[in-house]
């Protein structure tokens, strides 16, 4: 075989590797840390502008080297972005806060089940649940959508995706 013959088998390789390697939801450098934090009988660290933080299953930060998950901090675009990562290396959670202290959540969250299928998705609103929340179970299988605060039966059936809302017309 010729390299003109090469070139695209060896790009269609890489990529397949980067797709794949994606899909598993792995954080290698998340990882990394983690085991350091641990060997060094720390909590916590921080390395070029990220916080990365042993925390419990239910993303609470522990002391000593007793977290089950690493939870990875950075701030940017006005937000402190979050993902945490189980001691697998699969990601469990993504998401975004407004505050530094990570307690108003504040965006788009994703929650990760432990084979790294999605769990659930959907939107936090100044640290309460909002909208339209996605949820599948470990094999990927959707479940029942769950909506928060919609007060009115209408605003329910268009935030499901099962209604429109008309324009109205007011008079002046």
């Amino acid at each position: 075989m010729n390299l003109r013959t090469l070139l695209p088998l060896i790009a269609v390789a890489a990529l397949t590797s980067v797709s794949e390697a994606q899909m598993m939801n792995t954080v290698p450098a998340d990882l990394v840390m983690l085991s350091e934090l641990r060997e060094k009988s720390r909590s916590s660290a921080t390395t070029d502008g990220r916080n990365y933080q042993l925390v419990d299953t239910q993303f609470r930060p522990v002391h000593g080297r007793d977290g089950s998950y690493l939870r990875t901090s950075w701030q940017a675009q006005g937000r402190y972005h979050v993902r945490v990562i189980d001691a697998n290396g699969s990601l469990r959670m993504t998401g975004t806060y407004l505050d530094e202290a990570l307690q108003v959540a504040h965006g788009t969250f994703e929650f990760y089940h432990a084979g790294g299928q999605l769990e659930s998705t959907g939107t936090f609103e100044e640290g309460r649940k909002a909208g339209l929340w996605r949820r599948y179970d470990k094999n990927g299988q959707e479940l029942a959508h769950r909506i928060y605060g919609a007060a009115e039966p209408e605003a329910v059936l268009v935030n499901a995706g099962l209604d429109s809302k008309a324009a109205t017309l007011t008079s002046h």
